[in-house]
């Protein structure tokens, strides 16, 4: 399975004109691979200081998801932030290649990492985002008054996580943790739990930007006990 496309940032024709031989090289060679079909080849110069405007790029990344391939020397402070905004959505390699095979066995290493699933996250951290996601779509925020803020845990593993990977139990835990964390809410009634999503101010910016990292440290101790890794593009799953 190809990757819906592919990124290739590369130094200008005017710097390094035997790169963009290369690179038509390679391209017209893939192409013409049966393991390629439906990649859109995406190819973005660097300016004659080795730079690019970070923000252009990652819009054009999160807009065109694929893996990105960086070719020869790019800023190191602005391929960080690069890397940094764009690492769990894709995955990112950096190659100075030496000849044209050099950037076509990149390039399949970038397809079979897709394959694959990369890039990966931790699977309770997945199931994470999935729970606040969830009660985010729901409109449960708590609240004192109205038990409709607020959703049945026996509810919570019904529909928004991808079957086969998410077990019930899992899910359960993880919003266990997620409120020992300060994240969930929850209280009971009729003798049964009910969870809502915590402080508006911590969840919204998780919600905006998939990532758990600017949050409480207990928060990344409970997806290292994950059993496993899962592809960070289940992200953005919907059952709906």
């Amino acid at each position: 399975m190809s990757p819906p496309h592919l990124h290739l940032f590369h130094p200008p024709e005017s710097l390094a004109g035997h790169i963009i031989e290369w690179l038509a090289e390679v391209q017209d060679s893939l192409q013409a691979d049966a393991n390629w079909d439906g990649c859109v080849w995406r190819r973005t110069p660097y300016n004659e200081q080795a730079g690019f405007d970070v923000g252009t790029a990652v819009d054009q990344v999160r807009r065109n998801p694929g893996p990105v391939i960086l070719i020869q020397k790019v800023q190191a402070g602005l391929l960080a932030r690069f890397r940094g905004a764009v690492q769990r959505e894709v995955a990112v390699y950096s190659i100075s290649p030496k000849c044209p095979m050099d950037i076509r066995l990149a390039c399949e290493e970038a397809r079979r990492g897709y394959e694959d699933g990369e890039p990966r996250i931790p699977l309770f951290e997945l199931i994470a985002y999935l729970i606040i996601s969830k009660l985010a779509k729901q409109d449960k925020w708590g609240g004192t008054a109205l038990n409709k803020n607020f959703l049945w845990a026996e509810d919570l593993p019904n529909g928004g996580f991808p079957k086969g990977i998410c077990a019930k139990r899992d899910i359960l835990q993880v919003a266990d943790s997620l409120f020992n964390a300060g994240l969930l809410v929850r209280k009971t009634s009729l003798g049964k739990l009910k969870y809502a999503l915590g402080d508006k101010g911590i969840i919204q910016p998780v919600l905006d930007s998939a990532d758990f990292r600017n949050v409480a440290r207990a928060v990344q101790k409970i997806f290292d006990r994950s059993p496993r890794q899962v592809p960070a593009r289940l992200l953005k799953y919907n059952d709906n």
